[in-house]
């Protein structure tokens, strides 16, 4: 099972999906973080064949279908304009890692090896060390 949520947010690594390696994939992938739809509730599922049946008794008990407004609104994302504004939005996000990057290695009480940016997404992380955290 691959959650793939985060793909098209990358930095300077190609991304992989799970199904260039099994067939037997399961991929779950959203429009809620590249395509700057958080809260729409609307994403998507790549599942082999044997398992369509199966879950679709599982989502016909859960929810009927996506608000239509969603569904209606999602119908532009793959537009060339929406990629082009989206990837500027990539851009805002790599320039805001950058600065985050840079800050955290102002700090000298922090090793740079405890500092992880992450490839993708919005985050970076950070190991404190036992003496910079609060009691």
């Amino acid at each position: 099972i691959s959650d793939e949520i985060y793909h098209g947010i990358s930095y300077g690594k190609e991304e992989a999906t799970a199904l260039a390696y099994s067939k037997n994939a399961i991929v779950i992938n959203s429009f809620s973080k590249y395509y700057s739809m958080s809260g729409w509730r609307l994403g998507w599922m790549v599942i082999p064949k044997d398992l369509i049946d199966p879950i679709n008794c599982l989502q016909q008990n859960m929810f009927i279908n996506a608000p239509t407004i969603s569904q209606t609104a999602a119908l532009k994302c793959w537009d060339k304009e929406t990629i082009a504004e989206l990837e500027k939005h990539v851009e805002k996000y790599r320039a805001s890692r950058s600065i985050i990057l840079d800050e955290l290695s102002a700090f000298s009480e922090l090793d740079p090896a405890n500092i992880a940016p992450a490839d993708g997404g919005f985050y970076v992380y950070v190991d404190l060390g036992e003496n910079n955290v609060a009691p």
